[in-house]
């Protein structure tokens, strides 16, 4: 058998088997706020960035990490008791849940899907924390040591919990993007400030996935009429 027979049978071999879901990828734009003692909340649209993936065989969450970047300017003068003082907050995280293991859920990418309780999730960046007072600030004197332990570079303000609902993700323009509720995620000196996470993303991207029978039939139809072929040959 010629080679082109060869392609056209195997084309028609995957033809006949229908294909699985596919594994779906969303660019996250979401939101982040926090909310202060004196200067209210604070609310920062599409400084939540990264990627969340979805299998919908499932539906299964494959992938899920979210990257927040803001610098903000705030009050700080109940804290220092120094009339006019500010203090800058420059963050840069990556977190997300432990999906080293595939977590199911409910629901389709063509209306709304509820993931329940995603576990695992850690945090890695940095928080850089300055308080500025007119003048200078008195040594010890700092907004920023009440509420993240330090003044200057660190880590970042910690996680509240290692487990996080983010239901229920809505999806519009049958899978073309999401949107979930906001989570509070952060929550610092008794609930003097807090932080939250509002995940949304966009389509990006698809990947088919193969008929598993297909390519075992494939593989196997090839081997067969190759071995035809060459015993022809000979």
């Amino acid at each position: 058998m010629k080679l082109r027979h060869l392609v056209a049978f195997a084309a028609l071999l995957l033809m006949a088997v229908p294909a699985s879901a596919a594994l779906r990828t969303y660019n996250l734009d979401g939101d982040n706020s926090t909310e202060f003692p004196t200067d209210g909340t604070i609310l920062r649209p599409n400084t939540v960035h990264g990627i969340a993936q979805i299998d919908e065989a499932g539906p299964n969450l494959v992938s899920l990490t979210a990257n927040t970047t803001f610098v903000d300017i705030v009050g700080g003068t109940d804290t220092t008791s120094i009339p006019g003082t500010t203090v800058v907050v420059d963050v840069a995280t990556t977190a997300g849940p432990d999906l080293s293991v595939p977590h199911g859920g409910t629901g389709s990418v063509t209306t709304s899907i509820d993931w329940g309780a995603l576990t695992g999730w850690t945090q890695t960046g940095r928080l850089i924390c300055t308080t500025y007072c007119p003048g200078g600030c008195p040594s010890g004197v700092s907004s920023c040591v009440p509420f993240v332990g330090f003044e200057g570079t660190g880590p970042p303000a910690p996680l509240k919990s290692g487990t996080f609902n983010t239901d229920t993700w809505t999806f519009s323009g049958g899978g073309a993007a999401f949107s979930s509720p906001s989570v509070e995620q952060v929550n610092l000196s008794g609930g003097a400030v807090t932080a939250n996470t509002l995940l949304a993303g966009t389509f990006a991207s698809v990947v088919p996935a193969l008929p598993l029978l297909g390519v075992a039939g494939l593989g196997a139809a090839l081997v067969y009429l190759g071995t035809r072929a060459i015993r022809r040959k000979d």
